[in-house]
């Protein structure tokens, strides 16, 4: 099933197989049903768990067994966030832990073994818009109207990212926007905007990912999902991948007469 998070509709799950929709919403008064109108993302862990990351009414942990919220709570209290809105959802391959990006309470840790938030004061007051893998030690942080960050996942501390482009660091601090940023294959990293950049982790430089003759995107670019053939992002009209081995975007499909609004790759390799 596909599970669609909606702005005031709460969460939509949609049977491909019959078309039906199943509605999980709040309703006033009734402290049982689901507690958020509105989700920013959605997070499936190894075991199946569903995680929605809620516009102001905190974060959703949703299992066969029941669901429990989390909300805010004093800085350094490992009850709760630092922030009750969450912008962005991440977890590491074979690790439980969930990262979570905040508007404005910076980077928060979730442990589901002790049940445990962990705030890191290097990162509050900040907007973290997506969180990557960079190294073993390290997360990649995008903070709106700011730059790119290194999270030290040992130390909590954070330290720029050096990055060798003038255009990218205009784009971040002053055009308010958002700057995406995504995982390839073989540990590559590609910053996600109006363009396509691939970043070199030993020179600290990007260069562009041009497209396959013929081929033109519109808009910002976003991230669907990898898979060992590549990276597949979206703009508003069409679908592509980025063949790694000769760093071109290709053009997989055009929805007929439809805007793009977001996506996800399936473990199965069918994108949604």
């Amino acid at each position: 099933k596909i599970w669609a998070g909606t702005d005031g509709g709460g969460i939509n799950i949609i049977d491909p197989a019959d078309g039906s929709i199943k509605v999980l919403s709040h309703i006033a008064g009734d402290s049982s049903s689901f507690p958020a109108h509105s989700i920013k993302c959605i997070h499936t862990d190894h075991y199946g768990n569903i995680w929605a990351g809620s516009t102001r009414d905190g974060l959703i942990i949703i299992s066969q067994s029941g669901m429990k919220t989390h909300k805010d709570s004093h800085i350094g209290n490992p009850s709760g966030m630092s922030n009750r809105t969450v912008l962005c959802l991440f977890q590491e391959e074979d690790d439980d832990i969930i990262w979570i990006g905040t508007d404005g309470g910076g980077l928060n840790r979730y442990d589901p073994s002790n049940n445990r938030f962990t705030h890191y004061e290097s990162t509050l007051n900040t907007k973290i818009i997506t969180i990557s893998a960079y190294s073993e030690t390290e997360l990649l942080l995008s903070v709106y109207a700011d730059r790119l960050w290194l999270f030290n996942k040992q130390t909590g501390k954070m330290r720029p990212l050096d990055i060798k482009d003038d255009g990218i660091r205009y784009f971040m601090k002053y055009t308010g926007r958002s700057l995406i940023t995504a995982n390839g294959k073989d540990d590559s990293i590609y910053l996600l905007s109006n363009s396509i950049e691939k970043f070199d982790k030993s020179t600290g430089t990007c260069h562009e990912i041009q497209a396959q003759e013929g081929v033109s995107t519109f808009g910002n670019i976003f991230s669907i999902g990898k898979s060992d053939k590549g990276l597949y992002v979206h703009d508003m009209f069409s679908i592509y991948r980025i063949d790694e081995e000769g760093d071109v975007l290709m053009k997989v499909g055009t929805p007929d007469r439809h805007v793009i609004k977001s996506g996800s790759l399936g473990s199965g390799g069918d994108i949604w």
